[in-house]
């Protein structure tokens, strides 16, 4: 067959194709690369592959051929079988990026290496422990953090927010309420009640309905917000439902950091938020919400650290918290101000040095000014640099310990009682212990399973066996309340 007819063959295949299934060639292309090669084609490809249909230079059975013969068709069956093998489920988008590029750079029995020492993995081979104490939780958590939303009004999101790395139009959702008017028993229980995650508070639509149903003499409830929202309406709201304490994430002392880190011209504006509020408490005779300004610190906003705690002092707030950038960021993204903001560079074992300086006036600066300094997150490798007379407290809890118990196991003597004690509940359901290796260590799904199941089930356990007979569990590694 000639050129000239194999294209005009080529065309009518395409054509009798996209008529009998209904399919238009974008469709069509997009589902091959998908279906074969675990991803959607860019733009390139999807432009070639069109051209190459609409001139007849190849049809659709031409189009699947190739990329089946493709090595990266090759790799992603190997990759799949891999997971598939060792997790029982297909790699997810990230996976499979991740997955191709241990493939291609070193070799299969590398990425088995990773399969085999995830979470995951240890979860389907450990077998759990019985459901009794110490393995399982004598009674129900006494502090449960529910994401409400993971909807945020901060567009684009702020620079160091894992939002800023996700693809645009990612959907965002609100929590069922269904889901925590099944827990409220638990929650009117729980000495604490926190109502933040990856969104922000103030956009759930049922946030002020919660608070009604919850005693605020008996539970302590609040939240982080980036306080863009708290309108004179919304304040005498929070007032009069009487919320422990609100956090406003400000990130900066100064305009430009404000621009550079949040992506908002709004400084201005969120502090006279924060000044109202604590004009209506003063109004009202309330004493709640008591409220703090909390920063992410990281090496571009460390020389504003001493003026973010003055900055607490001149709002007449009691408390300035502070957090380290979570490790393990890899985006970089031009700020507003023409800065390249290059996570791993951010992670202050970058600028060690520095951090000792400031911290070591930081906290004789809120002593001075009658504050509290609560350095509230930092990781492994950070701390030594703190002056001695300002260490925070220890990051290995111990106080809230089960007790001990002639037929159980020895409990080591500093441990982090979290899996005992605190309960997470994502937006969609899911619950966990700890954020840090969410989302392998989720421990089941509250819209699915009861909160027994959950709380007590075969996950739940395992990790609690591996905390009290691991010296430093794979669930616990990378976090900051592991000790240095």
């Amino acid at each position: 067959m000639n050129l000239g007819l194999r294209q005009l063959w080529n065309q009518m295949d395409s054509f009798w194709r996209r008529r009998s299934s209904g399919q238009e060639d974008a469709t069509f292309v997009a589902a091959c690369y998908q279906d074969l090669l675990g991803r959607p084609p860019d733009e390139d490809a999807l432009a070639s592959a069109l051209e190459g249909l609409r001139r007849g230079r190849l049809n659709r059975r031409r189009l699947q051929q190739l990329l089946v013969q493709s090595e990266e068709h090759q790799a992603y069956v190997r990759l799949c079988r891999l997971y598939q093998q060792h997790l029982e489920r297909p790699p997810t988008a990230e996976e499979r990026w991740q997955g191709l590029q241990l493939l291609q750079e070193r070799s299969q029995e590398a990425l088995e290496r990773v399969l085999q020492e995830s979470l995951e993995y240890q979860f389907r081979v450990t077998p759990p422990p019985p459901p009794q104490a110490p393995y399982a939780a004598e009674g129900p958590p006494r502090e449960v953090w529910l994401e409400l939303t993971t909807h945020c009004n901060m567009r684009p999101p702020c620079i160091m927010c894992g939002k800023a790395a996700l693809p645009e139009g990612t959907p965002s959702h609100h929590m069922d309420p269904q889901l925590w008017q099944g827990l409220l028993p638990i929650l009117r229980q729980a000495d604490g009640v926190g109502l933040h995650g990856g969104g922000e508070p103030l956009l759930y639509p049922h946030l002020f309905d919660l608070l009604a149903q919850l005693d605020p003499h008996r539970t302590q409830v609040g939240f982080n917000s980036n306080g863009h929202l708290l309108s004179e309406k919304t304040c005498r709201r929070l007032i009069e439902h009487q919320l422990t304490w609100i956090s406003v994430s400000v990130d900066a002392a100064s305009p430009e950091m404000y621009l550079r880190l949040r992506r908002s011209e709004r400084f201005s504006q969120v502090l006279d938020n924060i000044r109202r509020l604590e004009q209506l408490k003063a109004e009202l005779g309330s004493r709640r919400p008591r409220v703090d300004i909390n920063m992410t610190v990281m090496c571009t906003n460390l020389p504003e650290v001493v003026p973010f705690v003055e900055l607490a002092g001149e709002l007449g707030l009691p408390k300035v918290t502070l957090q380290q950038i979570i490790p393990g960021g890899n985006w970089a993204l031009q700020a507003p101000d023409g800065y390249l903001f290059d996570y791993a560079r951010e992670e202050l074992h970058h600028c060690l040095p520095q951090h000792a300086e400031v911290m070591g006036r930081a906290w004789p600066r809120a002593q001075a000014l009658g504050l509290i300094l609560e350095y509230e997150i930092a990781y492994a490798g950070t701390r030594p640099d703190w002056p001695q007379q300002f260490l925070p407290m220890p990051p290995a809890r111990g106080p809230a310990r089960p007790a001990a118990h002639p037929e159980r196991p020895p409990l080591p003597a500093a441990f982090c009682d979290d899996p005992w004690t605190t309960l997470m509940v994502y937006a969609d359901g899911r619950a966990t212990f700890c954020c840090y290796h969410y989302p392998e260590s989720v421990l089941g799904n509250l819209s699915e399973q009861s909160l027994e199941d959950v709380w007590n089930g075969p996950r739940a356990r395992t990790i609690r066996r591996w905390v009290l007979e691991q010296e430093r569990p794979l669930c616990c590694e990378g976090c900051f309340k592991v000790c240095d």
